[in-house]
C-alpha cells in the first residue's frame, strides 16, 4: 500500500503543483505517512497489548 501510494504522489505531485514539486518528493511523501502512522499507532499496526510482569 505504501509503494503505491508512493507511486501515486511520484506521477500526479507535479501534475496537482503545476511543476513546483517533482517526483523527487515521492520519497518525503513516504516518510509523512510512516510518521503519521507511527503517531497514531506507536505500538505498530498489528501491536498487541503486553502486560507488564511485577
Amino acid at each position: 500500500m505504501l509503494g503505491q501510494l508512493e507511486n501515486f504522489f511520484g506521477t500526479y505531485l507535479p501534475i496537482l503543483t503545476n511543476g513546483n514539486f517533482g517526483t523527487e518528493y515521492k520519497d518525503v511523501v513516504a516518510f509523512l505517512i510512516l510518521i503519521f502512522i507511527l503517531l497514531l499507532r506507536p505500538q505498530g499496526l498489528l501491536g498487541q497489548v503486553v502486560k507488564e510482569k511485577v
